[in-house]
């Protein structure tokens, strides 16, 4: 664990970088708060997971058990349970009262690249390069649905990334024929697309306010998109960064939407504004990952260097 103290200069990233937690062997490819911010997971290139402690930056476990990289992680509500998804075709769940494997949920054919736990914490949703989605029963380990989306005959949606609404009700994905889909939990049906991006869409996040449900979608045409949900309208195309959008994330009470990129740059966006409230300045380094602190005053990244970088927010 790096710590480094100083004075806050927008213009001086080195100045917000608050710890680095170090000790995967590969690149980052995920990373992941618990809902009450004590610990952090981070899924690596190196096939394992580890989970960390927020307040020390010491390792406190490492799972192993995936046989290809892990590209996504998601805690249970409670915080007792982390779900894993890998290019072991594979979604795992993880008891971290003791650290090990207590299911392993299979039928995905290619590499599942999200998953996401039900609001309720009775389901998870899987995403995969096979052009799937999935619903898994976390009680049963049974896949009770999958929304198989080349035979519903769309355009090619390969799914690349999926989150549940709020509510639970819909399932949100990010695919490869550059749209926005929301798909009915109840009935596996596409219910509303949202079109504007050019390229793939990598990766979206959801979160509700008193007005809007937000959907926020990050494309390899390097802008980030913002949606309203139940009005099924773009609200915002923020524009800044230089090259594919990796990640989207949205802070636990919407103030913040933030973006990683392969350009080497983290940026912070407001719903408010079309310009960034933040940019780190990486330098050159692929961040493939974000993840906001539940108390919106930490951000944490991870990328090729092989480390988890956390960062402070501004104060205003």
């Amino acid at each position: 664990m790096l710590v480094l103290f100083g004075l806050n200069n927008r213009n001086d990233t080195r100045s917000y970088l608050f710890k680095v937690l170090r000790g995967h062997t590969k690149g980052i490819l995920c990373v992941a708060f618990s809902q009450d911010g004590d610990y952090l997971a981070s899924g690596s290139a190196d096939n394992t997971i580890k989970v960390w402690s927020f307040k020390t930056g010491k390792c406190l476990a490492t799972l192993t058990g995936h046989t290809s990289p892990i590209l996504s992680v998601a805690f249970s509500r409670n915080g007792k349970f982390l779900a894993s998804g890998s290019l072991d075709c594979t979604v795992k769940i993880w008891n971290l009262t003791d650290n090990t494997c207590i299911k392993t949920l299979r039928g995905h054919e290619l590499g599942v690249r999200c998953v996401a736990i039900a609001p309720n914490g009775q389901t998870l949703a899987s995403a995969s390069a096979d052009r799937t989605l999935r619903i898994w029963d976390l009680q049963t380990e049974k896949c009770i649905k999958v929304i198989n989306v080349h035979a519903l005959k769309l355009p090619a949606h390969t799914p690349r990334s999926v989150t549940y609404s709020p509510r639970g009700t819909y399932l949100i994905s990010g695919g490869t024929d550059h749209t926005v889909k929301m798909w009915s939990v109840k009935t596996g049906e596409s219910v509303r697309v949202f079109k504007g991006h050019k390229l793939w869409v990598n990766t979206v996040a959801c979160a509700q306010t008193s007005r809007y449900t937000y959907i926020a979608s990050g494309s390899d045409d390097g802008t980030v998109r913002l949606w309203a949900m139940r009005q099924g309208r773009l609200l915002r195309v923020y524009e800044g960064h230089t090259n594919t959008v990796e990640c989207v994330a949205i802070s636990p009470l919407a103030k913040y939407i933030g973006s990683t990129s392969t350009d080497g740059t983290v940026r912070l966006w407001s719903p408010f504004s079309d310009d960034p409230v933040m940019v780190y300045d990486l330098q050159n380094e692929n961040v493939t990952s974000i993840a906001f602190s539940p108390d919106e005053k930490f951000v944490a990244t991870g990328g090729d260097r092989n480390t988890i970088k956390i960062w402070l927010i501004p104060t205003e």
